[in-house]
C-alpha cells in the first residue's frame, strides 16, 4: 500500500461488509488523499458472494479485495479523477445510489436496519487487521447504531478471542472470521435489545 495520507491516519477500513438473505455484500473502500495529506473522501467498489460458498471461497474472495485495497490505496485526487471522471461531491452521490441499487435497499436507513454488518479494519503501523462489530437497534421510537471491537464490549457482551489476523491468514480462516464477525454483531444486537426492552 502506498501511503499518501498523513501518518496520523494509521487506520483504514478496506472492507465494509453487509449480509442479507444469504448474500454477503462487500463495500471496498479506498482512501483519497488531498495534497495536504488529509483525507478527502473515498473511492468505492461493490461486490457480493453467496453464503452457499465454502469458507475457503468466501475467504479467497475477500483476500482478493484486500489485495486490491493495498494496490490502490491511498489514491491521490488526480488518480481518483482519472478513475471516476468525477469530482468527489458528485461521486459520493452516485456511489450512494449505486450502493443502494446493488444491495437492494432504497436508502441508508434500510441498509442500517435490515442488513447485518461488520467491518474489516487495517492498522497501517502493525500491518494487522481486525473485525469491528456493528449493529442497529430500535429503542422506543428511535433507532440507534453502535459498534465494538471484535472482542465485544464489557458493558454489553464479550468474547474470548479477537478476530484479528494478518496477511498470512489462510483463505478458509478468513472466511470463518467473516462469518463469525456477522454472528458476533448479531449477538451484540440481541443482547442490547434484550437489556433495553426487558
Amino acid at each position: 500500500m502506498k501511503i499518501e495520507l498523513n501518518e496520523l491516519f494509521s487506520g483504514r477500513c478496506p472492507l465494509y461488509l453487509r449480509m442479507k438473505d444469504g448474500t454477503i455484500y462487500f463495500q471496498l473502500q479506498i482512501e483519497v488523499a488531498q495534497e495536504d495529506k488529509l483525507r478527502a473522501g473515498y473511492y468505492y467498489e461493490y461486490y457480493k458472494i453467496e453464503l452457499t460458498k465454502t469458507m475457503e471461497e468466501i475467504g479467497s474472495f475477500s483476500l482478493k479485495l484486500i489485495k486490491k485495497f493495498h494496490t490502490l490505496s491511498d489514491l491521490t485526487l488526480n488518480e481518483f479523477t482519472q478513475i471516476t471522471n468525477m469530482n468527489l461531491d458528485d461521486y459520493e452521490i452516485e456511489a450512494s445510489k449505486k450502493r443502494y441499487s446493488f444491495m437492494g435497499a432504497k436508502d441508508a436507513k434500510e441498509l442500517e436496519r435490515n442488513y447485518e454488518e461488520c467491518t474489516i479494519v487495517y492498522n497501517v503501523l502493525t500491518k494487522t487487521y481486525d473485525v469491528i462489530l456493528s449493529w442497529t437497534y430500535k429503542k422506543g421510537r428511535r433507532y440507534y447504531r453502535d459498534a465494538a471491537k471484535s472482542i465485544g464490549n464489557k458493558d454489553i457482551l464479550t468474547f474470548n478471542d479477537s478476530l484479528g489476523f494478518d496477511d498470512n491468514v489462510s483463505a478458509e480462516r478468513l472466511g470463518e472470521i467473516i462469518i463469525e464477525g456477522f454472528d458476533r454483531s448479531r449477538k451484540m444486537k440481541a443482547k442490547v435489545l434484550n437489556d433495553c426492552c426487558s
